[in-house]
């Protein structure tokens, strides 16, 4: 079993402190005091553990692949861009039925953007899928998680590949991630 370890990160966009435990079974246990606090701490920590994953079914979604990964990609980038959703965000948020929905959306991409933007000052936080392949990752909207997961309805996207409660820990053992607000 690994030793327990506690690493600390300032993160802008925290209201109050709060904390990712990852326990010996490398579950992650989120804690934090308020409703937007554990959905942001919940886009940190699934960006944490699946940055490459993410950032590349965003940019299959987005019909961007070709510009990382070279012109073998343009058809399907050109097929990804014919199924984006372009209607009225708006209705789409009253879609789902919670009025919360948006702001859980906003909190939890708010996380992802953080874990984006703390790798840009230490990339040894990158997965190191990002350097194999010479690419970074983009920070995303919460619109065009909602266009990947209306497009993605089928193979690849958000909607039916993406559970945020169910990521799993790239560490190893025990270990305490704490988050300050900034």
């Amino acid at each position: 079993m690994a030793t327990p370890q506690t690493i600390e990160h300032r993160i802008p966009g925290l209201n109050e402190p709060g904390e990712i435990v990852v326990d010996r079974w490398g579950i992650p246990h989120i804690r934090a005091r308020t409703r937007h606090d554990v959905f942001f701490l919940q886009g940190l920590n699934a960006a944490r553990d699946r940055l490459w994953q993410m950032d590349l079914w965003r940019k299959r979604g987005l019909g961007l692949l070709a510009a990382d990964f070279g012109p073998g990609f343009l058809a399907q980038d050109r097929a990804a861009r014919l199924f984006l959703y372009r209607g009225d965000m708006e209705a789409e948020w009253n879609a789902y039925g919670n009025p919360e929905t948006r702001a859980i959306v906003e909190a939890f991409v708010e996380g992802i953007n953080a874990w984006i933007a703390l790798t840009e000052h230490q990339p040894d936080l990158l997965p190191p899928e990002f350097a194999a392949m010479g690419t970074k990752p983009r920070a995303g909207a919460q619109c065009a998680l909602g266009s990947v997961a209306r497009a993605g309805r089928g193979e690849g996207g958000y909607a039916n590949r993406y559970d945020p409660p169910l990521t799993s820990a790239r560490t190893h053992g025990e270990g305490a991630g704490r988050a300050k607000p900034r």
